[in-house]
């Protein structure tokens, strides 16, 4: 089955095309503009770099946060329009899901930070056994790096763009360990086809209404237009 995957939860987003058991092909979107300007070339480039049209894909999955409120917006808008309009499976996954997912069989905690800005990040608690089964621990938050810390109760590997921000300050508590690999930092749009075909093969697909997006904290716009009255 060949997905496609589509992240704009950050300002660098990826898409990828994969089949059941290899990635086709995977671009990491870091030239100038927007996402609402580049990403359906970027897709429609990437399909022509292997011989396929959207007509061969079969699965669509995109990322539905928490990161960038108009990133988000613009990648799940854009999947649910190709999901709507060619009746194909949509699968929506976490960006932190799609971060652990990244990591190759670690056993223990592991804790995706994303950059929140604000000095906030967006982080959940996850546990690796070692040989490939993760189980998520708490829904996503977002707080003071400080806060997170105390929230964690053991040595947890910690990765993603929060660890270029704040990577310092969660290695200087013992036992953490932080993650300097770039492949473990970013969001990986092949990883995030893996995970939503596994959900796909499990649950099947979700309706382009009924996808559901992680925003965890009110954006600016709600938060500067104060209560109703």
């Amino acid at each position: 089955m060949l997905f496609l995957g589509i992240d704009t939860s950050s300002a660098s987003g990826t898409v990828a095309v994969t089949s059941a058991d290899r990635m086709l092909a995977e671009w990491t979107l870091e030239a100038a503009g927007t996402h609402a300007m580049r990403l359906v070339p970027h897709i429609r480039c990437l399909l022509r770099e292997v011989d396929l049209s959207f007509r061969d894909i079969q699965g669509i999955a995109v990322t539905v946060g928490p990161g960038s409120f108009t990133g988000l917006r613009i990648g799940i808008a854009t999947a649910k329009t190709l999901a709507f309009v060619s009746g194909k499976p949509l699968v929506g996954r976490s960006t932190l899901d799609v971060l652990v997912g990244g990591v190759p069989h670690a056993a223990g905690l592991l804790c995706p930070v994303l950059d929140a800005r604000r000095g906030e990040v967006y982080w959940a608690l996850y546990r690796q056994d070692g040989s490939g089964g993760t189980e998520r621990l708490t829904e996503p938050r977002v707080s003071t790096p400080a806060t997170l810390l105390e929230a964690v109760p053991a040595p947890a590997l910690f990765l993603g763009s929060g660890v270029t921000v704040y990577g310092d300050r969660f290695g200087a508590v013992a036992g953490h360990r932080v993650a300097r690999q770039p492949e473990l930092n970013q969001i990986r749009a092949s990883v995030l086809c893996r995970l939503a075909r596994e959900e796909y093969e499990a649950k099947g697909g979700t309706s382009p209404v009924d996808l559901e997006v992680i925003y965890v904290r009110p954006s600016d716009a709600e938060r500067n237009r104060g209560p109703a009255p």
